[in-house]
């Protein structure tokens, strides 16, 4: 009787280790799925930024004059002088110069400004 008692003990001992070793391998980390890349086509517009396009009534002398003044490196008078001729908020004029290109179709002109960059004293 004692020997039958002792068989089902380890049986079920084995029994629980199953258990446990089944349940155990569940809750293992599994490695990742490898992904592959697939890329999405990007239709790119043929407009071109409202950034870059000169507000409308800008003189080309406007224009060659804001040319000037980028290819001098004064972009605050640049700024002062598009906000002035073209009617916008610090920010627009701001942006507009930021990303401002040479014109091509303003007067040619040397690329050098009659302003003067301020003396330090």
């Amino acid at each position: 009787m004692e020997l039958l008692w002792l068989a089902g003990i380890v049986v079920g001992i084995i029994a629980l280790g199953i258990v446990l070793a089944v349940a155990l391998r569940g809750m293992r980390p599994k490695l990742p799925e490898a992904q592959t890349f697939t890329p999405v086509p990007v239709m790119r517009s043929t407009t071109t930024s409202t950034t870059n396009v000169t507000p409308p009534g800008i003189s080309p002398q406007v224009i060659a004059e804001i040319d000037r003044l980028v290819a001098a490196g004064h972009r605050r008078a640049a700024i002062k002088v598009l906000r002035r001729h073209g009617k916008l908020g610090l920010r627009e004029a701001k942006d507009k110069i930021a990303h401002w290109s040479i014109s091509t179709t303003a007067p040619s002109a040397p690329a050098v400004s009659r302003i003067t960059p301020r003396q330090h004293l």
